[in-house]
This record gives structure tokens, C-alpha cells and sequence, in this order.
């Protein structure tokens, strides 16, 4: 009743009613799998059979609420950056629409030379004004194909590879990453999901195609009978320190504990190196966007003093 959501709302109601109609919470879930996902259901279908399921509970929960906080702090992070370049990017084409156009208009009343920096956006700005509806579609049309680049299987496995390897932010990615899917495995472990079945799950509730290949390669290793921590091994991408703590864990049959320390672990840290990223961006972005707006400011200035110095020759 009090959720203000109305589709979560309407999910909860209908969880509610199978619920007083006699079924198990987890049955009650599944009929809503596309709200909490298959990885939750079985996590809480587990923790059903094994009298666990406050726990259980508890546990999830505590892995979403850091979901939240990731996401409010990711907001947060790239909020400054992000403003500070569209406002930059405003500024920019409003001296090169405005602005540019109409000192032109008075240097060439005096047949003036221009620089060469003042001539090429001058160019550029009468190209942007006179041919505008042009260039909006393009831009358009660059987005929406790129848009559907990242949805194809091609696209997005280049995009996805990217994101892990890439030389800036593979850091962020790669711990996040592997503390969201190892804290979700150790919670389905520890609360009795066998590891076959958790690995799969887990493999579906990641988004990254590197990451769902990995567990996908380590669901077929562990068919075959062969440890965790050996399959982990073959990803370069995974941290070492998660392989040697999996390969700690089998040895001593705490995997689902471990697991869930994998998680909480690689979680803060990824955190972290993202607020040093948006620390290291914030300044990048000034520098850039100032660069740009002195070689505009400096394309009308250069002509105002050569303007100055013919005026004192001419008089």
C-alpha cells in the first residue's frame, strides 16, 4: 500500500495474493521474475528450504541498497563534468554563431587580412549557419546508428570489451563488475543454491558479454570436474587476488562466505577508483574546454588589434 511506485506497486500486490492464497514466497516471486530477477527467486526459493529466509532476506537487500549507493554516487560523480561540458559547448557556438559573425562583418568593411585561426572558424561557422538542418541529421542520424551499433551482438561485444580493457576506466569497470557478480554468487551459495545453478544465474543477471562468457566458461569447467579458482585463472581480467581467496575458499569449503568478502571488497574498491576518476576528469574537462574557448576568444581578439595598430597608423 504505501509503495510509491505503481508498477513495483502492482507487482507487490500480486506477490501479496499468491502469498495469502497458500503459495511459497518464492513461487509468489517467480510469477514477478521480470521485477527481482531469476538470481533472487532462487536465492529466496533457497533460503525457503533451508529455514533461512529472514537472512536471505536481509542479504539481498543489503547487496541492492549498494547497488542504490553506486549508482547515486556514479550520478553524483559525473554530474559536475558532464554540466561544466555542455555549458562549455554552449558558450562555444554561441561566439561562433554569434558572436564571430558580426566582428566579420566589421573587418570586412575595412579589408582586412584575417588571421588564419579567425578564417577557419569563420568557415566553420558560416558552414554550421548556413547549412544547420544539415548537420542536425547528421548528429541524429550518428546517434541513432550508434545507438543501434550497441544493440547489435557485434557492437556490443566491442563496447563490453572496451569497457573492461579499456586504458582509463577498465580499473572502475572491472572491480564493480567483479564485486556485483561475486557478492551475488557467495549470497546464492551461502544461502544453498548449488554452484551450477548459481553460476548460471549469476551469468544472467550480468550485463557485460565478457563477464557472461567467463561464467558461462566456468559453469562448463566446473561440469567437468574441475576447481573454481583454475577457471578463474584463465581471465585476465578477473583480479588475482579474487582467484587466489576462490582458490583459499574451495580448499577450506567456505566459498559462499568468501565469495560474498570478494564482493564487498572489489565493490568499494571499484567505487573508489571511480571518484579518482572523476577527480582526474574534472580538471581534464577545464583544460579542454578552456583551450577551445581562448582559441575562439583569440580569433577575435587577434583581428581587434591588428584593427588597433592599422586605426594608429592610418591617424
Amino acid at each position: 500500500r504505501q509503495c510509491p511506485n505503481p508498477a513495483l506497486k502492482q507487482a507487490l500486490e500480486g506477490v501479496h495474493q499468491n502469498v495469502m492464497s497458500g503459495r511459497p514466497v518464492s513461487a509468489a516471486l517467480k510469477s514477478q521474475r521480470h521485477v527481482c530477477g531469476e538470481a533472487y527467486v532462487a536465492s529466496v526459493a533457497a533460503g525457503e528450504a533451508s529455514g533461512r529466509l529472514a537472512e536471505v532476506l536481509s542479504r539481498l537487500a543489503a547487496m541492492e541498497r549498494a547497488e542504490l549507493k553506486q549508482q547515486a554516487a556514479r550520478r553524483a560523480l559525473m554530474a559536475y563534468p558532464l554540466v561544466l561540458a555542455v555549458v562549455s559547448a554552449l558558450v562555444i557556438l554561441g561566439l561562433m554563431f554569434f558572436v564571430l559573425p558580426q566582428f566579420a562583418g566589421v573587418f570586412d568593411q575595412f579589408g582586412m587580412t584575417l588571421p588564419t585561426i579567425t578564417q577557419v572558424l569563420l568557415g566553420i561557422s558560416h558552414e554550421l549557419r548556413s547549412r544547420w538542418w544539415l548537420w542536425i541529421g547528421i548528429g541524429l542520424a550518428a546517434g541513432i546508428g550508434f545507438r543501434a551499433w550497441l544493440k547489435s551482438p557485434a557492437g556490443k561485444q566491442t563496447w563490453d570489451r572496451f569497457l573492461v580493457n579499456g586504458a582509463v576506466i577498465r580499473s572502475v569497470t572491472r572491480s564493480m563488475t567483479t564485486g556485483r557478480a561475486f557478492r551475488l554468487l557467495g549470497i546464492m551459495i551461502d544461502s544453498g543454491v548449488p554452484l551450477i545453478e548459481a553460476l548460471r544465474l549469476t551469468r544472467s543477471s550480468i550485463s557485460n558479454s565478457l563477464f557472461r562468457d567467463l561464467f558461462d566458461h566456468l559453469e562448463q569447467e566446473v561440469l567437468n570436474g574441475r576447481p573454481l579458482a583454475e577457471a578463474l585463472a584463465t581471465a585476465p581480467f578477473v583480479p588475482n587476488g579474487a582467484t587466489e581467496m576462490v582458490s583459499t575458499a574451495e580448499r577450506t569449503g567456505t566459498l559462499g562466505m568468501v565469495t560474498q568478502v570478494i564482493g564487498e571488497f572489489y565493490e568499494e574498491e571499484g567505487e573508489t577508483r571511480l571518484r579518482e576518476l572523476a577527480t582526474m576528469i574534472e580538471p581534464l574537462v577545464i583544460v579542454v574546454m578552456g583551450v577551445v574557448v581562448a582559441s575562439v576568444v583569440l580569433s577575435v581578439m587577434l583581428p581587434m588589434f591588428e584593427f588597433a595598430t592599422f586605426a594608429q597608423q592610418g591617424a
